[in-house]
């Protein structure tokens, strides 16, 4: 029976998540990969803040 491991991991700037995918991929660490921009708003503090990363 094969096993498979999912791992998500979150990073705030796309050049250290295209590190990451390269070299995972390089070291074959990894079958493939997946990169998404996320977009987040939310309340801190009593007030809206909005935020840009990558899932991975």
């Amino acid at each position: 029976m094969n096993k498979y491991i999912i791992i998500r991991t979150f990073c705030d700037k796309e050049e250290i998540a295209n590190n990451i995918v390269n070299t995972l991929l390089e070291k074959k660490l990894v079958a493939g990969t997946q990169k998404q921009k996320i977009y987040l708003k939310y309340w801190c503090d009593s007030k809206q803040e909005e935020f840009e990363e990558f899932k991975l």
